[in-house]
């Protein structure tokens, strides 16, 4: 079965298993390597394992997604979508620790702004942009 046969199958629900495994075979190596190419830090080990676990959902995900028309290669799509997954995750990161107070007080969110509590009395608060 050709990559364009397991895509097709997976998008309109026909013979979904057998085509994601031959999918899964073919791709999950480049997946594999996004992954450890940004998570390489052992800080992030828990999140690594949980995105190399998931390998098989991420390929079904991208193969449903996947547009053909637009002259693109589905493991360059897979790989895509992948690292963009990666930086969204470190950039979400970088967003917590900036928020978070040295203090280790809780950091109520509230669009566009964010209170960080320094103590009880309102006059303590101390308002920080995004």
């Amino acid at each position: 079965m050709k990559e364009s046969d397991c895509i097709n199958n997976i998008k309109n629900n026909f013979n979904v298993d057998a085509s994601l495994d031959l999918l899964y075979k073919m791709h999950c190596k480049i997946y594999y390597k996004i992954i450890h190419k940004y998570f390489n830090d052992e800080k992030y080990l828990d999140q690594k394992n949980e995105l190399i676990k998931d390998c098989k959902y991420y390929v079904f995900f991208a193969a449903k997604e996947f547009l053909p028309e637009k002259n693109t290669k589905f493991s360059s799509y897979l790989a895509n979508k992948a690292r963009w997954m990666c930086l969204n995750f470190f950039t979400a990161e970088k967003k917590k620790q900036k928020l978070e107070n040295s203090n280790g007080k809780p950091v109520v969110e509230i669009p566009s702004i964010c209170l960080l509590y320094t103590s009880d009395a309102a006059d303590d608060m101390q308002c920080v942009d995004l």
